[in-house]
């Protein structure tokens, strides 16, 4: 139909790097040296969700691998990738907003949604369902602020 809207991509995760595929064109994004991966698959509960929990292990090959730090109050989300497995909408708040918003980002069933992030804080950014136990995985590049 004229009115859909059909957009083909080929994405890749590796945990140092990530390329993407766009109608041709092929952009990538990897971690600096103070920046790290974060990704998990979850069940999200009814309700607001912090989609990065306090605590989670962050990797990265740029350092090594000598430390495995964790995610903390200060931090940034500067890429992140959200695939929605499960049979029920998903709603994203990049602003701590805890309840569904007019301008909330909607991940429907078996649908993906990625974007570069400019220094979002981590706890700004809340996942919404209005179900219990919505399977998502969740991808993201987490920048350590002292």
């Amino acid at each position: 139909m004229a009115d859909d809207v059909n957009i083909s991509f080929d994405i890749s995760f590796l945990p140092d790097e990530l390329a993407i595929s766009l109608k041709n064109e092929e952009c990538s994004l990897a971690p600096s040296i103070s920046q790290y991966w974060v990704y998990n698959k979850v069940d999200l509960s009814l309700g607001s969700n912090q989609l990065i929990p306090t605590s989670t292990s962050m990797f990265s090959k740029v350092d090594g691998g000598a430390t495995n730090p964790v995610v903390d109050a200060n931090d940034v989300v500067r890429f992140l990738y959200i695939k929605n497995r499960d049979t029920s909408d998903v709603y994203v708040n990049l602003d701590g907003a805890t309840s569904l918003q007019s301008d909330s980002i909607i991940i429907r069933q078996g649908q993906s949604w990625f974007a570069q992030l400019n220094d979002t804080p981590y706890d700004d950014v809340i996942a919404y369902v209005a179900s219990d136990d919505i399977l998502i995985t969740y991808a993201a590049i987490v920048k350590k602020v002292a």
